[in-house]
């Protein structure tokens, strides 16, 4: 599991939904919730969080920066390691002072051309994400 810790920046609501903006080191991270400040107390500006999501929903491009302006949670990444198996690849990703794994097909890997060093851009969609209460 991956994880980042982050101050709630700000908060949208609307009926039982909500969209928070985390601000992070490296970024500000969007997270799709199905609560409100109302039915959730930590739901609040200045509130320190903790983002959790699976490796297996952390999405990598290559040569995609202008892209960056079209998506939401999409970050600047160094790859560290790729460890490939038969069917998927684990991949570390360094950002910031942060390592995120990621795990994607192997086709993937050798499609993209993956390898340490890489720099490449790495995308969570916010409905995949967890907030955990510091």
């Amino acid at each position: 599991m991956n994880s980042i810790k982050g101050v709630i920046s700000k908060i949208e609501s609307d009926s039982f939904l909500s969209i928070i903006t985390v601000k992070t080191d490296i970024g500000n991270f969007s997270v799709v919730l199905l609560e409100t400040p109302e039915t959730a107390d930590y739901m609040r500006e200045g509130k320190n969080v903790n983002l959790l999501f699976k490796e297996t929903e952390v999405e990598i491009f290559k040569n995609c920066s202008f892209l960056k302006e079209s998506f939401l949670n999409m970050f600047d990444a160094q790859i560290e390691s790729v460890e490939n198996g038969k069917i998927l690849s684990k991949i570390l990703l360094r950002s910031g002072d942060n390592i995120f794994s990621s795990v994607i097909p192997k086709k993937s890997v050798d499609l993209l051309g993956l390898k340490q060093n890489d720099v490449i851009n790495f995308l969570v969609r916010p409905n995949e994400i967890t907030v955990e209460v510091l």
